[in-house]
C-alpha cells in the first residue's frame, strides 16, 4: 500500500443503535500526497459491503474527507452514502475498512478489535 492516500479514522459504534444512527459511523479519507485523487470508481469495502464513488470527488494534497452512513447533504468535506443502517462491524472480534481503486488495488486499510490489515 502507498502513503499518497489513508483512512486516518474510523468510527464504527455509533452511539445508541446502527439503525437509530446511521451517521455515528463514518470514515476519514485523507490525501497525504502531493498530487490531486480523483475518488470516481473507487470503493469503500467494510462489513461485507462494497460502497462505490460514483461520481467524480477529487481530493486536493492535505484534503480530508469524512464518509458517513446515513443521510444528509454532501459538502467540501463531507459525503453520505444515505444508508438506513450501519455498515461498519462492532464485534468484539473486530472489523477492517479497506480503500481500493478501480483496478482492485489496496491504497489504504483500517482495522480494529482483533483484525489486522
Amino acid at each position: 500500500m502507498t502513503r499518497d492516500v489513508t483512512l486516518s479514522s474510523v468510527h464504527y459504534d455509533a452511539d445508541g443503535t446502527d439503525e437509530t444512527n446511521p451517521n455515528g459511523e463514518w470514515i476519514v479519507i485523507t490525501n497525504d500526497g502531493s498530487r490531486r485523487i480523483d475518488l470516481r470508481d473507487w470503493r469503500l469495502l467494510a462489513g461485507g459491503k462494497r460502497l462505490l464513488f460514483h461520481a467524480s470527488r477529487t481530493l486536493r494534497p492535505g484534503e480530508v474527507l469524512t464518509v458517513k452512513m446515513g443521510s444528509g447533504r454532501n459538502a467540501s468535506g463531507e459525503v453520505y452514502w444515505g444508508l438506513g443502517g450501519g455498515v461498519l462491524p462492532n464485534l468484539p472480534t473486530g472489523g477492517e475498512v479497506r480503500l481500493v481503486t478501480p483496478y482492485l488495488n489496496v491504497k489504504a486499510c483500517q482495522a480494529w478489535g482483533k483484525r489486522s490489515c
